[in-house]
């Protein structure tokens, strides 16, 4: 499947976050990002896929444009749910699947892994059913959230990861 562009943005700018900021987060060049979201770079390599749907809590698949075509707050309230099942799901009680769906069509569901691991720790402990969560180590969505404030203030990359070249010459800013 070809890289979706458009659903890197659409979720980029429901997050509030501007192309420096993700950029920044993911370690790679902002003009990177440009070239993703504008369609200019076709194949991505698969380790900036990954990264880029950790920090905005989506599935790679989904960048990969499987599944249908949704608004982005649907999309995102649903992607940072399947991604919460597969990275940290197994960490809590068994879970109603149904129950999960019907709590993502509310209008204040969480689009964040981390809003889905408050919901479940908190109904857990609603209804009595302790969760396999001890101590929890510090998920890279969370360091993203805390790295997003010193992009804000300024702060450095930690790393570069080449996206590609664009043959239109110099590139907007964004």
């Amino acid at each position: 499947m070809p890289f979706r562009g458009d659903r890197l943005a659409g979720i980029r700018e429901f997050k509030k976050l501007r192309r420096r900021q993700l950029a920044q987060l993911a370690g790679v060049d902002p003009a990177g990002i440009q070239h993703l979201e504008e369609g200019e770079t076709k194949n991505p390599r698969w380790d900036t896929v990954d990264q880029l749907a950790e920090i905005l809590d989506l599935t790679n698949e989904y960048l990969g444009g499987a599944g249908a075509d949704l608004p982005f707050p649907k999309a995102a309230v649903l992607q940072a749910l399947e991604r919460f099942k597969r990275t940290e799901g197994s960490k809590f009680a068994p879970f109603d699947d149904s129950a999960l769906k019907r709590a993502a069509e509310d209008p204040d569901a969480p689009h964040t892994v981390a809003g889905w691991r408050a919901f479940m720790s908190m109904s857990m402990r609603a209804w009595g059913k302790p969760s396999r969560i001890g101590k929890q180590s510090i998920s890279k969505s969370q360091t993203a959230t805390r790295d997003l404030r010193s992009v804000e203030g300024g702060g450095q990359s930690r790393r570069a990861i080449p996206l590609g070249s664009s043959p239109k010459g110099p590139h907007r800013r964004s």
